[in-house]
């Protein structure tokens, strides 16, 4: 049944195609739907209000136009006239949204009734019915916990400007280590490996083989602090280089798969099957005390597949980040060409990204800081100088992006240390679950 009446659906779909761009709700569109979207749906070759309608449409043939209009409303792009079309279409979206923490504490209170209960032989057989699906999600909320935590310890090592290790190994050979650069990046290393070893080491009690793959890198980047340390006592620049490769090879490749596992556990996370489950142990026992917890498993739901999408959609940010990091690795005959080439899709992207909320301080930064490096690159681009003149424009637009890519990157810290607040809240649910899959085992 489509929740937009016909009557409604123009002045809401103009509404809609006023404050929101093609990119705007292509991101919204993959908020609710854990993908890319948009483009299957319409193109930006089309009016805005006709994006907007294709959009609508689309979620009303899946169900999911309350949570897309949720997204739309709580994005700071949406002006008074869409949000008041929206208040007044669902009452209910008005309210604040309920934290993580207050949706797991009424779910986990339900699964605490529902355990209490188990000794009535009615209730344990139907929710042994539903073992398998208890078994999966207390497995997959532990998993959750542990990936994000891993991709947390090399997150922290990313933030690291690998273009200064380098020119600091460069010295090496010299007996030198300026300010101690590279001797504490070997303890940062070392660290990042003895806190993430026990934590990968947590996956072995349901799956060796995760536990082992992600044993792999952490064996590598031991061996490279190992081997950066060798280097630095024996002031073998080369041998520093390459240890530092072993490391960025490790930092750029692992986050990006770490967060394919983090964004795959959360899109499957059965928590409607959970939902289920609880809806027959209450019809078995006559009440109808199920309704907040139905509640609060619907919004966990789309709460976390939400943030591990806007989590993604920044790693993929880094990631161009890290292709753009290398254009100055090369001498500035070269930095400005490749520069001028991976540039401009990864400020895109981090602009569609900091558009949600256009206001913030860090997004106004980081507009204001591209815009700073597109009249950089204007400018060399009009210049005729010779070879000088270009290393002075190389290190001035270095310079420029080397503080573009620090907010960029300390944005995408908040998001995840955001995911990970959550990660902690939800994993509040393996401890009732676990109380009664060892219930149901003893019984």
């Amino acid at each position: 049944m489509a929740l937009i009446p016909a009557d409604k659906l123009e002045s809401l779909t103009k509404a809609l195609g006023n404050d929101f761009t093609f990119n705007d709700l292509g991101l919204v569109m993959q908020l609710c739907f854990g993908e890319p979207r948009i483009n299957g749906v319409s193109s930006d070759r089309r009016e805005p209000w006709t994006i907007a309608r294709d959009c609508l449409e689309e979620t009303e043939r899946h169900g999911m136009t309350r949570i897309f209009l949720g997204h739309v409303l709580a994005s700071a792009r949406s002006g008074e006239v869409l949000r008041g079309l929206i208040v007044r279409l669902v009452p209910e979206l008005a309210a604040a949204p309920q934290s993580v923490a207050t949706n797991v504490g009424v779910v986990v209170a339900q699964l605490q009734r529902t355990h209490g209960a188990l000794a009535d032989a009615g209730i344990r057989e139907t929710v042994r019915q539903s073992r398998a699906v208890i078994e999966d999600i207390a497995v997959s909320v532990a998993a959750l916990e542990v990936y994000k935590n891993l991709h947390d310890s090399l997150h922290n090592l990313q933030l690291r400007n690998f273009s200064t290790l380098f020119t600091a190994a460069k010295h090496v050979k010299d007996g030198a280590d300026d300010g101690g650069v590279l001797r504490q990046f070997v303890d940062d290393v070392r660290k990042t490996g003895v806190d993430s070893r026990p934590v990968a080491q947590r996956l072995a009690r349901d799956d060796e083989l995760r536990a082992a793959t992600e044993l792999k890198w952490i064996d590598r980047l031991e061996a490279a602090a190992r081997d950066l340390r060798g280097a630095i006592d024996k002031e073998d620049s080369d041998r520093a280089r390459v240890a530092l490769n072993m490391v960025r090879r490790v930092v750029e490749q692992e986050p990006s798969r770490l967060n394919s596992q983090i964004f795959l556990i959360a899109r499957d996370l059965q928590l409607a099957q959970l939902e289920d489950a609880l809806k027959r142990v209450e019809s078995v026992q006559g009440g109808s005390g199920i309704g907040g917890a139905s509640s609060s498993l619907q919004a966990l739901k789309w709460a976390l597949l939400a943030r591990v999408v806007e989590h993604t959609r920044w790693q993929e940010a880094d990631d161009g980040l890290w292709a753009v990091d290398r254009s100055f690795e090369y001498g500035n005959d070269r930095a400005i060409d490749d520069f001028t080439l991976d540039w401009p899709n990864t400020r895109s992207l981090i602009r569609t990204l900091t558009d949600a909320e256009p206001k913030a301080e860090l997004s106004l930064g980081l507009a204001s800081a591209a815009e700073n490096i597109d009249q950089e690159l204007f400018a060399v681009a009009a210049r005729t100088d010779a070879a000088a003149g270009q290393a002075v424009a190389g290190r001035r637009l270095f310079g420029l992006y080397d503080g573009y890519r620090r907010d960029a990157r300390f944005r995408f810290y908040l998001v995840d240390r955001a995911l990970k607040d959550e990660c902690r809240e939800l994993v509040a649910l393996g401890t009732p679950l676990q109380s009664i899959l060892t219930e149901l085992q003893n019984a």
